[in-house]
């Protein structure tokens, strides 16, 4: 049996080590010695002087303790080398490699203590055994194939391979295989590392990276990245296709070539701040390959390096081509739409001003001929008639301020009201109507209500008069009531205030509530045949409601009862007691009707209408209430007969041929401007003559545009005579309180300095 070679590390030789290497071996002493004897020593010692003795026995004595002082120094070199050899082994052996000896047949010759562990079994049963019965049998061509390599070539060779690591199952193992020569032998040495964690995080790894390359290439979104210099490095398959570019083509180039040229101030200030770290959204058009722009929703976020050096951008992109073109074609719609909006609104506004032009004649005319002598019999059919055209004027004027209100056209007014007093009149219009069907109607309005509020009055009397008018309408018998009571006030200091509209009439199910505020909808079909309407007041008040900011809420059951909930908010307003002037509209029987048409002042007016009728009506009532009245056909005509002649009122028609009502309005106040400025008189104050704005068309026309236009107030066709004449007294009475303060005379006529 052969020694067993080992690895021997060479070290460098200290002094002592080198001089000692130069002593010679015991054997060559003794041959050294015994030839200088020979030399020295006569052949026949006795013949040696006793100086020659003694001089002979000292050298003797010197190479002695030479002798001894070199078997010292071998005897520290052999324990120094012996040391040496045992550090040498410890490392060997416990070193964190696997170190083995391999002979030609691949037979282990020498093993490390690592080895052993690594492979599962005692060193012992490790030497002499082969070495590829350790190596898994799929990995054996790779293992001789670079052993064969070895000894061809005698390069060091690095491969990994599964091994056996007893009965603990496999592991992976880098060896690292180099060719020695020892002695007459060629011997293969190995070194063993344990690589199974590294390759379970190179697999994990290789598993995350080819599951991210699938996410990528599969994603419906585009992925690029483009480096500092805006190259482009990356474009997944789907970003390929959406520029229609193929992978060659696409990357190294500059992604500036692919801004719209109406764009690259957008794509300058992008690369800017993401050059500063913000990641961005934005809409940006690219061009495809073939020249058609691409609209795309690009997410765009910077790229940095461990110091903190910009590296280029990573984003994500959608191809909102098909969404563009969507908005495009909803837009065009939407504009044919709103043409078409217009077109109707247009169209109901004219159709209004048609019917109730003709509508308003009548309804003037019967007016009329119920101020002359008739019996009981023709009263009664003129009153008939008078209500029936009243009930038409009422269902055209809420099929206009439903279109109004659709088509956002309402503009709420902030003014001054007492909430009291609205409340009572309300109540007041509806009495004489409550007590002909023999139903209680009550008023119980909140005494804490504060006195003046400020909000739209003309939309609250709307919704108010809508819901007690139907809670008048369908209860036929016990009582309805209205209430009125203060709500705490909101965090931002409004006041609300809740009205209920309560009756005992039909009710309303439950299945027909969530269908009630729709328009022309009511609670049963049925009802038609006993209760006359059109169903679009609850759904006005509905819209009014929500454009003052306020709730509606509905409580019923059917056979007992309904009742409407309200919330609104207004604003608390103070008033001075000289702002306190009563103002009061007595409503009733006809006698105490008549006392408008008995007016203590003749007032000279000109009538600005086109439709022959309506003058008619308007000359009559007017007449008949003690005035002089002049009729023009047209705007015109209205500035010509004021250049000309004086008057104390013009009710003027906003639509008329010629010149409408608006523009003569607006050059009316201008001519009363210019003259006031060219008589530069103090002591004379400027003429202004009081308007009262009529019309039917009320659709496209508002309450503000008509008073910035120059007239004092509007009145809506078809209009209750009385409420004209009352008209007319409320402004001829500030008229006389103005030229009262200022001095000014003022007899029948105003006349005109």
């Amino acid at each position: 049996m052969s020694t067993p070679s080992r690895f021997v590390v060479p070290a460098t030789k200290s002094n002592d080590e080198e001089r000692r290497s130069w002593l010679p071996s015991p054997e060559e002493l003794r041959r050294k010695a015994m030839e200088r004897l020979h030399q020295s020593t006569p052949k026949n010692f006795e013949d040696l002087s006793p100086d020659e003795i003694s001089k002979l026995m000292h050298e003797l004595h010197v190479h002695q303790i030479e002798l001894e002082i070199q078997n010292e120094e071998l005897r520290d070199a052999q324990n120094a080398l012996e040391a040496s050899r045992a550090r040498y082994f410890d490392l060997y052996d416990l070193a964190p490699v696997g170190y083995c000896t391999l002979n030609k047949r691949n037979m282990v010759l020498e093993a490390n203590l690592t080895t052993s562990q690594l492979l599962g079994i005692p060193r012992s049963e490790l030497i002499h055994r082969p070495f590829p019965r350790f190596i898994l049998l799929e990995d054996h061509p790779l293992f001789y194939r670079h052993r064969q390599r070895l000894f061809e070539t005698g390069s060091r060779q690095v491969f990994e391979i599964r091994m056996s690591r007893g009965d603990q199952g496999t592991f992976w193992a880098r060896l690292e295989g180099t060719s020695q020569q020892d002695g007459a032998s060629q011997v293969f040495r190995l070194a063993i590392s344990d690589i199974s964690e590294q390759r379970r995080i190179e697999d994990k790894l290789r598993e995350s990276e080819h599951r991210y390359r699938i996410i990528v290439e599969t994603a419906n979104e585009g992925i690029w990245v483009w480096n500092a210099d805006e190259r482009i490095t990356f474009a997944n398959e789907t970003l390929l296709k959406m520029l229609g570019y193929p992978s060659e083509e696409l990357l190294g180039k500059y992604i500036g070539d692919l801004v719209l040229a109406d764009e690259w101030q957008d794509h300058l200030s992008s690369r800017q701040m993401r050059r500063r770290g913000r990641s961005e959204s934005y809409e940006r058009r690219y061009l495809h390959r073939d020249g058609h722009p691409v609209w795309t929703r690009v997410s765009a976020t910077p790229m940095f390096d461990a110091h903190e050096t910009f590296i280029g951008s990573f984003a994500m992109v959608t191809d909102i081509t098909s969404l563009k073109q969507a908005e495009s074609e909803l837009s065009q719609a939407m504009q044919q739409t709103k043409a078409a909006n217009q077109v109707k609104n247009e169209f109901v506004a004219n159709m209004s001003h048609e019917i109730q032009t003709p509508l308003n004649g009548i309804t003037g005319m019967m007016q009329v001929l119920m101020t002359t002598d008739l019996d009981e019999k023709q009263r009664q059919y003129v009153s008939n008639a008078v209500v029936s055209a009243n009930r038409l004027g009422r269902l055209l004027v809420d099929i206009l301020d439903l279109s109004r209100i659709e088509t956002g056209k309402v503009e709420l007014q902030q003014k001054r009201f007492n909430p009291l007093e609205l409340g009572r009149s309300v109540c007041e219009i509806f009495a004489s109507t409550a007590q002909t069907k023999g139903i209680t109607l009550g008023c119980r309005l909140d005494s804490t209500l504060p006195t003046w509020i400020v909000g739209d009055e003309a939309r609250l009397v709307q919704i108010l008069f809508n819901l007690l008018g139907n809670a008048v309408k369908f209860t036929a018998k016990g009582h309805v009531e209205l209430e009125a009571h203060l709500l705490p006030f909101t965090a931002t200091g409004d006041l609300r205030i809740l009205f209920s509209i309560s009756d005992t009439g039909i009710g309303i199910s439950d299945e027909n509530l969530e269908r009630l505020l729709e328009a022309f909808t009511q609670a049963e079909e049925s009802y038609t045949r006993f209760h006359q309407g059109a169903g679009l007041g609850l759904t006005i008040v509905r819209r009014l409601v929500g454009l003052m900011q306020g709730n509606i809420s509905i409580e019923s059951v059917p056979g007992k009862g309904t009742t409407f909930h309200v919330v609104l908010p207004f604003t608390a307003a103070a008033i001075s007691n000289e702002e306190l002037a009563p103002y009061a509209v007595t409503k009733g029987n006809s006698d105490s009707d008549r006392k408008f048409l008995n007016t203590p002042r003749m007032l000279t007016i000109l009538v600005a209408e086109d439709e022959p009728l309506n003058q008619l009506s308007l000359r009559k009532i007017l007449e008949s209430a003690g005035h002089q009245v002049v009729v023009a056909e047209n705007g015109q005509q209205v500035l010509n007969l004021l250049s000309t002649h004086e008057f104390d009122f013009v009710i003027m028609d906003l639509h008329m041929p010629v010149m409408d009502g608006l523009e003569a309005m607006r050059e009316i106040r201008r001519l009363e401007r210019e003259r006031y400025l060219r008589l530069r008189d103090p002591q004379t104050t400027l003429r202004h003559i009081p308007i009262i704005a009529v019309t039917a068309h009320t659709l496209n026309v508002d309450h503000k545009t008509v008073l910035n236009a120059g007239a004092d107030d509007f009145l809506i066709k078809p209009f209750d005579p009385l409420r004209l004449l009352a008209l007319l007294h409320e402004l001829d009475d500030s008229q006389d309180e103005t030229h009262a303060e200022d001095n000014m005379p003022h007899t029948g006529a105003h006349n005109i300095p």
